[in-house]
């Protein structure tokens, strides 16, 4: 039996007005959080910073899985960026104060929380694998603008500067406040990393086994 029309419009209105409770309750809860954390709100934006991230701050009218979608969009275009060999928009993500990591002890390894020794880090990246390409398995993105963690799963291949094509698997995680990176720990199977990075050096790449750079130490 197909229901009367006045019944459907009534189902209608009331569906309509439930998600409208849910979306108010959400935004509450996100506007409460926001001026808890309004203290410690920069001034100035991060390379993630956009329309979404501005309508949350002035209005807070943004549902999480709006912005969350928009955060996944901005890290795969990061990852685009390091497959063309290009690190800029990475190192624009940052906020003044930051850490960089990178997991393991080695030529990539060690934590940076500087500029200078962040960029120079990339720049040895590039140098040692040249071609490096990550493909994105999946990304996990959880919690609000001022307060966001970003997990990515990937596969990455590289020929090295010898031409021997390897490859291995790890994650990002990325912290984001405002748009801006406080933290980011790049964690790789370091056991074929290790291997590659031997078989560099051997090769003749000295700077394969080069110490790590840190905020106190420049490339070898």
């Amino acid at each position: 039996m197909k229901p009367k029309t006045g019944e459907k419009s009534d189902s209608t209105r009331l569906k309509r007005q439930n998600e409208s409770t849910h979306e108010r309750l959400i935004e509450a809860r996100f506007s409460q959080e926001e001026r808890d954390a309004d203290a410690n709100r920069p001034q100035s934006g991060g390379a993630l910073r956009g329309p979404l991230v501005a309508e949350f701050r002035e209005r807070g009218r943004v549902l999480p899985s709006m912005y969350h979608a928009y955060v996944r969009r901005r890290v795969k275009q990061l990852f685009e960026a390091i497959n063309q060999g290009n690190a800029e928009p990475v190192l624009q993500l940052f906020a003044p104060q930051f850490e960089h990591s990178f997991l393991g002890t080695h030529a990539l390894g060690g934590s940076r929380r500087t500029a200078p020794a962040t960029r120079e880090w990339y720049a040895r990246l590039f140098r040692l694998l040249p071609d490096i390409h990550f493909d994105i398995k999946r990304i996990w993105v959880s919690g609000a603008p001022w307060n966001t963690i970003v997990v990515v799963e990937w596969y990455e291949s590289n020929s090295g500067t010898d031409g021997v094509r390897t490859d291995n698997c790890g994650i990002h995680a990325l912290h984001l406040r405002w748009g801006q990176a406080t933290q980011l720990f790049i964690c790789p199977d370091t056991g074929p990393l290790i291997s590659t990075l031997a078989r560099l050096a051997k090769s003749g790449n000295v700077e394969a086994g080069a110490i790590p750079i840190t905020d106190s130490v420049g490339p070898e």
